[in-house]
Formats: C-alpha cells, sequence, structure tokens
C-alpha cells in the first residue's frame, strides 16, 4: 500500500489541477537521481510499484517532462576562482543546520580573511559561519535576514537583497557559494538582474530532515524547480 513507501507529494503547489500522476521508484533509482531523472526523460512508463512514490498533478507532471527534455545538467559543479571576486554572496538551502552548516564551512574553507569587501550571506548561513570565525575580525560578514513578519525568502528576494545591501555594479564580480543543485537557480536569477558571477563553489547534499519538503532530496528539490510558474535552466 502506498503508506507503506516514501512519498513525495507536491499535488499542493497546484491548487488548479486536481488530476493526479504517480511515478515509483526503487531503492537504486531513488540513491542514483542523476541517472534516474534522465532515464525517466527517455521511458517515463516504465517506473511503476517500486519503493518511493511520487505524487504530481497531470499539469506538474508536463512540465516535469518538459524541464527534463531541455535539461542535461540538474547541479552545478566548481568553477571560476574566488581570487577575482569582489564579493561573496551565499545562499541557504532549507531552514535547518544541516546543509548550511556545510555551505558555512565550504566559505570558511575558501576565503581568507579581508580578501573580498563584504561576505554576504543569508542568515541561516551567516549563524552557522559566526561559529567559526570567533578570534577573527577581518571577515565582514553581513547577514541577509528577514524583514519583520516575512516568513520565506524567494531566490530573487536574497539576489535583491544583496543587491541593495551592496551597492554592486553590473560590473562587479561575485563569486557564489551554495547547494549545487539550487545553483542553477540562483545563477540564473543573478544573471536575470544583472549580478556577474564569475565563480562558484558547491555543497552536493540534500537536507533530509527540513521543515521546507522541497529541499530533502534530488527528486523533491527537480519536481519543485520544474513545476514553478517560471522555469528556469541555464
Amino acid at each position: 500500500m502506498i503508506m507503506n513507501h516514501r512519498i513525495i507529494d507536491i499535488t499542493k503547489y497546484d491548487s488548479k489541477d486536481k488530476s493526479e500522476v504517480f511515478v515509483t521508484l526503487n531503492e537504486d533509482d531513488y540513491q542514483n537521481p542523476v541517472s534516474t531523472l534522465k532515464r525517466i526523460r527517455n521511458n517515463p512508463d516504465s517506473f511503476v510499484k517500486n519503493e518511493t512514490i511520487i505524487r504530481v498533478s497531470q499539469s506538474q507532471y508536463k512540465k516535469f517532462l518538459e524541464y527534463l527534455d531541455r535539461t542535461n545538467e540538474f547541479f552545478l559543479k566548481d568553477f571560476g576562482s574566488i581570487a577575482n571576486a569582489k564579493f561573496l554572496l551565499a545562499f541557504s538551502f532549507g531552514e535547518n543546520p544541516e546543509v548550511n552548516s556545510q555551505i558555512a564551512q565550504l566559505i570558511f574553507d575558501t576565503v581568507k580573511p579581508s580578501s573580498l569587501c563584504g561576505l554576504y550571506m543569508q542568515w541561516e548561513i551567516a549563524l552557522e559561519f559566526e561559529k567559526r570565525i570567533k578570534g577573527y575580525n577581518s571577515f565582514s560578514v553581513i547577514p541577509i535576514k528577514l524583514n519583520p513578519g516575512q516568513k520565506y525568502m524567494t531566490t530573487l528576494d536574497v539576489a535583491n537583497k544583496f543587491k541593495n545591501l551592496s551597492q554592486v555594479s553590473k560590473n562587479d564580480s561575485v563569486f557564489v557559494v551554495g547547494q549545487s543543485w539550487h545553483g542553477l537557480s540562483y545563477i540564473a536569477v543573478c544573471k536575470e538582474i544583472n549580478i556577474k558571477v564569475i565563480g562558484g563553489r558547491f555543497i552536493n547534499a540534500f537536507a533530509t530532515n527540513d521543515e521546507q519538503d522541497w529541499v530533502r532530496n534530488a527528486f523533491a528539490w527537480i519536481l519543485k524547480e520544474s513545476t514553478k510558474n517560471k522555469n528556469i535552466s541555464l
């Protein structure tokens, strides 16, 4: 029965379409998301009666398959050099420290004190980063925080807040740090609002116990990304 399986259910994000599609994955499929996503693209009808249930509306499923058709790479790999950057911008992934602490550690391992005009990072990462820099006075950390009463920031919200806080110009070089599957989205958003990204470093991990269900695994993430009103791919 379905109740005995892991369920990834994104129908709640589509209030207009009440029809449903079930995509099912076995354990090997679940543990190897890139190859599985490519196999779904090539033969979407072959995934039936296994351990993991993906529940989507008909319209979401259509968008999901369209996304797979136009996407060759599902996550980013490290590129560029932070030595050429003026600013660092870090995007959080989920609400809890599971991945954000890894992003904070990656920043700590990457950045030298006083090497940049400022380290701009979402507050979830800033909290974790500040635990690592006690005794260092040369880091300039600027948290990107929620507004009073605000419960959630979109990727575009974060990028726009960075622009307002940093006064970055379109010619200033920015180095990004974050989760690798999320990277496709935030680099596309930066490009859209004229933030010049010249490199990045990334963590390939998911927040399996996070309150935000779309950051818990690769399939939940791709389903949410592919079925947004505005699809983003590079």
